[in-house]
């Protein structure tokens, strides 16, 4: 733990501050909860309730979900002196998150798990804000965030770089918006490794803003499972495409773990995917992307009979 400058408020608020971003930073959705069906989802949570006071192992755990995590950032702070509990602030609401008492009786609510992409990302933070009064505004919390390393200055902020391409592509068609969007070194450089979870997040978010509402009516974006014969543990991955009702010109593209970034396919290598281990599911633009590989599949047998019948 650093040395922090400052007054004893804005010390505490700079340790908790510290130890949610590094702890984001490591940290993970799991996709069973995020992307499972509703067993998976189910066994998820038992495991998460049965684990959630065992700290030494769900601090080894990458892949948590609100309950394990806003366990363990509680643990953590406490130890560090820092008055944190666990809350659910709506009594129908299954979701967890933190807060923290300031030693001078000033609150602060923390969601680390909601906080996860943004944080990876280098996005501005949303969930780690004073209640009641408003003691942390936008500024203090930035030059904080300086201090702590998370950014070198407030134009560091991904934000930045999401403004200035929303403005270059306000006048843009949203199928070439989104090629280009998604093709972006600002836009996808420093995520390698993000989990697909978070990426999924972090490129909703994103291309949301881009494109605003008015260029969404035709967006898919669903996760899909990567069932491997010879690993028994499932994976996923997530797809996006503007769809454009004619197979010529769909475009899908995947996300990759390990480029960090999502890669356009077309619907030949789509075949082939599926066939190495890639369930698009049933969710209704998994349907329609099926549907035009097929119509592709279609179109090219019925070319490569009249060839035939020609010669």
């Amino acid at each position: 733990m650093p040395e922090f400058t400052g007054t004893e408020e804005e010390k505490e608020i700079k340790k908790a501050l510290y130890v949610y971003i590094e702890l984001a930073k490591m940290k993970s959705f799991d996709e069973r909860y995020f992307f499972g069906n509703i067993l998976s989802v189910s066994r998820t949570m038992t495991q998460a309730r049965r684990e959630k006071k065992d700290l030494d192992k769900i601090a080894g755990k990458k892949k948590l979900i609100c309950v394990t995590l806003s366990y363990l950032y509680a643990s953590i702070l406490n130890e560090l002196g820092i008055q944190c509990e666990v809350i659910r602030e709506d009594a129908d609401n299954v979701h967890l998150n933190n807060l923290i008492r300031l030693k001078n009786g000033r609150r602060i609510s923390a969601d680390v798990q909601l906080e996860l992409y943004r944080i990876q990302s280098k996005l501005t933070l949303k969930h780690f804000k004073p209640i009641g009064e408003q003691f942390i505004d936008f500024d203090k919390l930035t030059n904080m965030l300086i201090e702590l390393g998370y950014i070198k200055n407030e134009n560091d902020y991904k934000d930045v770089d999401v403004r200035k391409l929303q403005k270059e592509l306000e006048d843009e068609k949203s199928l070439d918006a989104l090629d280009k969007v998604l093709s972006s070194k600002e836009i996808y450089g420093g995520l390698k490794g993000m989990e697909p979870s978070e990426a999924y997040k972090y490129y909703y978010s994103v291309i949301k803003t881009i494109l605003g509402k008015s260029r969404l009516d035709n967006y898919y974006q669903f996760a899909c499972e990567v069932r491997k014969k010879i690993k028994p543990t499932n994976k996923y991955t997530f797809c996006i495409y503007i769809d454009t009702e004619d197979w010529r010109t769909i475009k899908p593209y995947f996300y990759s773990t390990k480029e960090g970034r999502l890669i356009p396919c077309d619907l030949e290598r789509l075949e082939d995917l599926e066939r190495e281990g890639l369930h698009l599911d049933l969710y209704s633009g998994a349907r329609k992307l099926k549907k035009y590989r097929m119509d592709k599949k279609k179109f090219m047998e019925r070319n490569n009979q009249e060839e035939i019948d020609e010669r």
